[in-house]
């Protein structure tokens, strides 16, 4: 009996993000350019927020369709794809967003509820990655899986070099993923070039982990070469 598939609620990500810019021109609309100090603060907001607008648009029209010709499979559901690429730095973004609605005389057409879920949507990309590290060994298994018992030792050795990050890093440049990453723009970047590394295969593990999602493990065994 195959088991259920996993699903998460939808989030409104980019839906939301949308009004949040639309409450910040509405804010500044109100707030005269001579007065830069009162200014500074949504107008800082709407910088990070245009950003991470702009950069799901670019995911909707230019990533999705390139890992879907270069691994052969469909996404099915956009959002998981801004939730694979979103960086924990977001999480202070929109929380510090709800705390700044709180000083302004504006009604919030968002939610507490849902700024509580977009104040995770960093969190995500993690458990993804985590999905997508355990389905990809078990697919590198089932992939290189000998009948002969003494050749279990390259068996190992086919998955270590797989799944170790400089190889998973190397994916990542091929499918551009870090050029999509939703983050702050004024938070610290990774510099270390190990750190770097780490986050790359991360975000291939977090790709891996929708392909397990949405379909199942023989889709993503399928996909195995393209990612070779």
């Amino acid at each position: 009996m195959r088991p259920p598939k996993l699903t998460w609620n939808a989030i409104g990500f980019k839906k939301n993000t949308k009004i949040i810019l639309d409450i910040l021109d509405s804010i500044l609309e109100n707030i005269p350019e001579e007065h830069r100090r009162i200014r500074r603060t949504p107008e800082n907001f709407r910088t990070e927020f245009k950003n991470i607008y702009d950069t799901m648009n670019r995911i909707d029209t230019e990533l999705q369709p390139l890992l879907e010709k270069q691994l052969r499979v469909k996404f099915q559901t956009r959002e998981l794809l801004y939730l694979a690429l979103a960086q924990t730095n977001l999480n202070s973004l929109y929380r510090n967003f709800g705390e700044y609605m709180k000083t302004v005389e504006i009604d919030n057409p968002i939610r507490d509820s849902d700024l509580v879920l977009l104040s995770s949507s960093g969190e995500t990309s993690k458990v993804l990655a985590l999905l997508g590290d355990a389905a990809l060994d078990l697919a590198i298994v089932e992939t290189h899986w000998e009948t002969s018992v003494d050749r279990v030792g390259d068996l190992t050795r086919k998955r270590s070099e797989f799944v170790k990050n400089e190889n998973l890093a190397k994916i990542c440049d091929h499918l551009k993923l870090y050029d999509y990453r939703l983050r702050k723009l004024k938070a610290q970047e990774k510099s270390q070039i190990k750190e770097v590394i780490h986050l790359k295969g991360t975000l291939v593990e977090a790709i891996i982990g929708i392909i397990y999602m949405e379909n199942d493990q023989r889709e993503l065994i399928r996909i195995i070469p393209y990612l070779q």
